[in-house]
């Protein structure tokens, strides 16, 4: 691990800066809630957080984030992720101190599927702290919008990580759509071409194949509202990570290369992240069995080809047919989502491919805005480059650690900046795609990285009118092949210089 001493004189005053490893989510809890101030705050991402204490009194919340601000005078303040997330949010809000907070309000739904509570009344010199979290513990980024006369402490020192670094991979991909309502998959369709070890997502123009007379019903034990069947294939089929004879059926929804997979109503994103067995699918409470006005769920081979269907089958404990079918080319092991006519009222939707073993949680994608200019998954669940960074407080040296740093990468470089660019700039022209760029490079400082890491220590003087000046940072690992330039890039950092 090298640990190299920067300097910054023409950057701060004559002074060296200096931070120390935090976790890999900084603001995982109250102690280490990060400071907002009045507007737009972010992005944040609550992707790898833990669900903290208290309770959640609302939303099933859970892999939550924290937040802070101080009250500047008495009135009142409001907060919210309307528009700011793409996902199912939940959002809290307390006074008091971390281990004795007073819950001011909790919010699950409030604009769409995201949350707001508003007109909290608030004391000058107050703190406050907000917390959010995921609805039965949804994740993805999203900003924070804070209204009202608050602040984050001028004083107090601040880390906190934006972007992500390049590349995160996944060999799956999932979306969950609370309800049926959200669902904008219907009458389309999408194709997974088999690449031998990974995926492409690419547009279709498949549509739904009606079922012959000759389709087999499908029986899933121990019925059709929740059970399974297997059935044979006349051809092998190859898919990422394997190659399978017979297929799984699961009456919720979608098809697994072998058993072992859950069978239950409720699209839960941990148990498809963790599948024992690689599956496809659209899962959500169907319910082929105990109305018998409903479709039937259908098997059918022909020629290649291998139609499952879910040919008219209602929701649970609703009337209206929804048509849905995986279609898989047993000779290339390539995959059809294809969506009819689907009900716009009934429960949640989880849409996806789940690679064999579990696989990285990527967060909730969106397939419809992902399918027209194409997505991948990958061969392996590599974890993008990182870089993370303490609280820089005034009299203390510290770390910048950059992590997840490939065996074969041949250097790194640690790079300082007070130039920030969130979302970040595009670095597919430099031969860097998928890689952003989130700093300005004010100051380079060579690193040599061992066992998957590197370390630049800095060092904060002892001067309290640092205090409250911003600076950035973000790293570089240099791997060969990786992309024309051999090269990927870390998330970026901002930190605040505190005294405390």
């Amino acid at each position: 691990m090298q640990r190299n001493t920067i300097r910054l004189a023409s950057l701060l005053l004559g002074a060296s800066l200096a931070s120390s490893a935090m976790a890999q989510v900084a603001n995982d809890d109250c102690a280490t809630a990060i400071g907002v101030n009045s507007g737009v705050n972010g992005p944040y991402s609550n992707v790898g957080s833990t669900t903290s204490i208290p309770a959640w009194p609302c939303a099933s919340g859970a892999n939550d984030v924290w937040f802070s601000c101080v009250a500047l005078s008495t009135g009142t303040m409001s907060v919210d992720l309307c528009t700011l997330a793409s996902w199912d949010t939940a959002l809290q809000v307390f006074s008091g101190s971390c281990g004795a907070l007073v819950s001011l309000g909790c919010n699950d739904d409030s604009c769409s599927t995201q949350s707001q509570i508003t007109n909290i009344a608030i004391t000058a010199g107050a703190t406050y702290y907000i917390r959010v979290g995921g609805y039965a513990g949804a994740t993805g980024s999203f900003s924070l919008n804070v209204t009202g006369p608050v602040a984050a402490s001028a004083s107090a020192a601040s880390s906190f990580a934006y972007g992500v670094g390049c590349y995160d991979n996944s060999r799956g991909f999932y979306q969950r759509f609370t309800d049926s309502s959200f669902l904008d998959l219907a009458n389309s369709a999408f194709t997974l071409v088999n690449l031998g070890s990974s995926y492409a997502m690419l547009p279709s123009t498949a549509t739904y194949v009606p079922p012959s007379a000759a389709a087999q019903v499908v029986q899933c034990l121990p019925d059709n509202d929740e059970g399974e069947a297997t059935v044979s294939l006349l051809l092998p089929m190859p898919y990422p990570g394997g190659t399978t004879s017979s297929l799984t059926i699961c009456s919720n929804g979608y098809v697994s290369a072998a058993g072992g997979n859950p069978v239950n109503f409720i699209p839960n994103i941990g148990q498809w992240n963790s599948s024992a067995a690689a599956r496809w699918g659209g899962w959500t409470d169907y319910d082929a069995f105990l109305n018998p006005a409903s479709g039937q769920i259908k098997f059918e081979q022909v020629a290649n080809m291998v139609y499952v269907s879910w040919d008219g089958v209602f929701h649970y404990n609703r009337t209206t047919p929804n048509f849905f079918q995986l279609q898989f080319d047993n000779t290339n092991g390539n995959v059809n989502f294809v969506w009819g006519s689907m009900s716009t009222i009934g429960p949640a939707h989880l849409v996806g491919f789940a690679a064999s073993g579990g696989q990285r949680d990527l967060g909730n994608l969106d397939i419809s805005a992902l399918v027209p200019s194409g997505f991948r998954t990958s061969s392996n669940d590599d974890p993008p480059l990182s870089l993370t960074g303490g609280r820089p407080v005034t009299n203390t040296a510290v770390n910048l650690v950059t992590g997840n740093v490939p065996a074969s990468a041949t250097l790194a470089l640690g790079i300082l900046s007070f130039t920030q660019y969130n979302p970040g700039l595009d670095l597919t022209a430099f031969g860097m795609p998928g890689c952003r760029q989130f700093v300005g490079f004010d100051a380079v400082n060579v690193l040599l990285p061992s066992a998957g890491s590197a370390t630049q220590v800095i060092n904060i003087p002892n001067n309290p009118g640092l205090a409250g000046l911003p600076f950035v940072s973000q790293s570089l690992a240099f791997v060969p092949a990786v992309n024309p330039l051999g090269a990927i890039a870390s998330n970026g950092v901002r930190f605040t210089i505190g005294t405390f």
